[in-house]
């Protein structure tokens, strides 16, 4: 028995090796398949650029792609250099025929003929669906029209170009590749500078750079870049994220540094007041409780204040606490009945009535005391639930006694448990103003750029699920507190 099931053992393991083959076998002929299934190139990309007074790049970027596969669409990818700012104005597809130009749609990627920043450098635009046909040689021309600002470094005496009119970072060759350059007339050229280029047959990851020192005779243009520096790692750009084109690194350490010690002044506070409140002292020790200190700290309080003083609620067990005390003080006297079945003299296990006597007279009660009272003896000086019940009922009116004494008890812990001086009675300014402003900010910053929409919605996101965890916590502590 042991050989057989070892042979079979060894059997199925040899099954298993050859089906995990065979499956890498077919993943890798699929792959292949798929990868062969798929080319791009350009057969054509035209651009026409100028430069404007103030050190702007207008560029018209006119490109025909050939897809072959399973393609989505066509992907633009820009390398900004920091300092630098590109403004997309429009995307458009020209029509098999070259007479007519679609202006393609911003947002929503899933739809055909429409556009979005992935990130802040790549621009995708959908030229197929999933339920569409692949393309087999397909030739889509689109044109890209935008403006670079800060491409112009000041150096000595001059502005120094140093421009790529195509981009490197793509997959496929660009067979035929033209540029025409136009500047301002405000600008001069120190040395030469074509305006007029060809190239053919571009590789993936070749540029085409045009270098020159520019003049300007008329002051600072505004659009140009930023003095370079030493490109030197700081600590605190690692922490925020790198080197970017956005807010200077000084400031956003700043306003870290200020959400920090705003966070920090808030938690000191707060764990400040608490401190003076107790909150964090040691519990009394049980053997310390004696009579004595019962007397003084607990039956000196009505039950119904106790109840909802723990617990932060009023309810019915606040209800049968007044009534428990009054009864104490014979104020009334109660006894409970156990329900029988009619003439046969049997108990209903389960269901009792509850018999209340007023024993002082109704002037002397004050406060929830008399409403209690008040709805409870209906006429007399004797009562029962069912009384109560069949009354309530054939007036079609309710009584909620919980209501009656919610509002009061409310006063009276508040008075037992607020201090004479709550130093965090408005802590939640501050931390609404920096709210405020936050949001604005990102408000701001959601139609300013764009393409930061996925990141932005990831972190209201994060915000909000850390509010609603934060919320939950506060909410506890409150109530135990």
């Amino acid at each position: 028995m042991g050989i057989k099931r070892t042979g079979k053992l060894f059997g199925t393991q040899k099954r298993l090796t050859l089906s995990v083959r065979l499956f890498w076998l077919l993943f890798f002929v699929v792959l292949s398949g798929t990868a062969q299934g798929r080319s791009l190139y350009w057969q054509d990309m035209q651009v026409h650029a100028e430069l404007d007074r103030e050190g702007r790049l207008h560029v018209m970027e006119q490109q025909s792609i050939v897809f072959n596969g399973a393609w989505n669409g066509g992907e633009r990818r820009f390398n900004l250099r920091p300092g630098q700012r590109l403004i997309m104005h429009t995307v458009y597809r020209v029509d098999p025929t070259g007479n007519r130009k679609i202006s393609l749609q911003q947002g929503n990627l899933a739809r055909m003929d429409h556009w979005v920043w992935h990130n802040a450098t790549t621009l995708r635009w959908r030229a197929r669906l999933p339920s569409d046909p692949p393309f087999s040689h397909k030739v889509i021309t689109y044109i890209l029209e935008y403006t670079l600002s800060g491409i112009l470094l000041p150096i000595q005496d001059g502005y120094q170009l140093n421009h790529d009119f195509a981009f490197p970072d793509r997959d496929g060759v660009i067979q035929q590749f033209s540029l025409q350059l136009s500047l301002d007339p405000s600008w001069q050229v120190r040395g030469t500078l074509p305006t007029r280029i060809r190239r053919h047959d571009l590789p993936p990851g070749k540029s085409v750079v045009l270098s020159a020192v520019l003049l300007h005779p008329d002051g600072v243009p505004a659009a140009v870049g930023l003095q370079p520096v030493r490109q030197k790692q700081n600590t605190a750009a690692m922490l925020i994220g790198g080197p970017v084109t956005g807010a200077p690194i000084w400031l956003r350490v700043l306003i870290i540094t200020l959400l920090f010690l705003l966070a920090l002044f808030q938690g000191i506070n707060f764990l400040a007041h608490e401190r003076g409140l107790g909150r964090f002292k040691k519990l009394l020790s049980p053997d310390r409780i004696d009579a004595a200190w019962l007397k003084r700290y607990v039956f000196s309080l009505s039950p119904e204040v106790v109840g909802a003083t723990w617990d932060k609620t009023t309810n019915a067990s606040e209800v049968a606490a007044v009534l428990a005390r009054m009864v104490l003080e014979e104020k009334m006297k109660s006894r409970i009945e156990q329900e029988v079945f009619p003439w046969l003299g049997f108990k209903i296990p389960g269901m009792y009535t509850l018999h209340l006597s007023l024993l002082v007279p109704r002037s002397t009660l004050r406060g929830y005391e008399r409403e209690l009272v008040d709805g409870l003896f209906i006429d007399g000086d004797t009562t029962d639930t069912k009384k109560v019940k069949k009354y309530y009922r054939s007036n079609r009116t309710t009584f909620d006694p919980v209501h009656k004494i919610r509002e009061p008890l409310k006063k009276k812990v508040r008075a037992l448990t607020q201090s004479s001086k709550n130093s965090v009675e408005m802590i939640w300014v501050p931390t609404a103003i920096a709210f405020a402003i936050g949001f604005f900010i990102l408000l701001a910053d959601f139609f300013a750029h764009q393409y930061e929409h996925p990141q932005e919605l990831l972190l209201i996101g994060g915000l909000v699920a850390l509010w609603g965890v934060s919320l939950v916590s506060a909410r506890n502590y409150r109530a135990t507190a």
